[in-house]
């Protein structure tokens, strides 16, 4: 999925290398009560990763780019190494990673009876010096963050609740050609 016409900056077409990182992130989460997905197929596009635990359930959208990422008015914005002074805006990242949101939140309705909130994170594998900005419903976080900052999350779900989420999770990853749901308990 090619941002812009920065095609020499953005790692990015398809996931790639970006979502292969956030796996590895993600795996000491899984000795910690936290399940994964990753990635799961949808009409509407591809989930990359999605991160259950007691901290809340995250839809994981990662991004290998090129540069220093900045955001400015909300909008992430790709300061290239390779062809300065060059930026590019990626004005796409932020509303495609709410959008896939609120649509597994839709999805997660209708199989879950718990009430169910699915907070959007952008995975920046980039130099962002910011580490973590939160932009409402939205957080932009760097990669090497990433399993810290879900583990510090503050307890949203108590054990029936997660129970309820990861079956409906796995009930959508089933009808999916491909994609996987990882669990392991401590």
């Amino acid at each position: 999925m090619q941002e812009n016409s920065a095609a020499d900056d953005l790692e990015d077409s398809g996931g790639g290398d970006g979502e292969s990182q956030t796996t590895r992130a993600l795996a000491p989460l899984l000795h910690s009560g936290w399940s994964l997905g990753h990635p799961i197929r949808r009409a509407h596009g591809d989930l990359d990763h999605v991160a259950v635990g007691p901290g809340g359930t995250y839809l994981l959208a990662s991004r290998e780019l090129r540069g220093s990422v900045e955001l400015r008015g909300g909008v992430p914005w790709l300061e290239r190494r390779h062809h300065p002074p060059a930026s590019t805006s990626l004005p796409s990242i932020r509303p495609r990673a709410l959008s896939a949101a609120a649509r597994l939140e839709k999805e997660l309705y209708e199989h879950c009876t718990a009430n169910v909130a699915v907070r959007a994170v952008v995975v920046l594998w980039a130099e962002f010096p910011a580490t973590v900005l939160e932009d409402g419903r939205c957080v932009f976080l760097a990669g090497t963050a990433l399993a810290q900052w879900l583990s510090a999350r503050p307890k949203l779900l108590g054990a029936e609740q997660l129970a309820e989420i990861r079956r409906g999770l796995e009930l959508l990853a089933s009808r999916q050609t491909s994609g996987a749901w990882s669990t392991a308990t401590s």
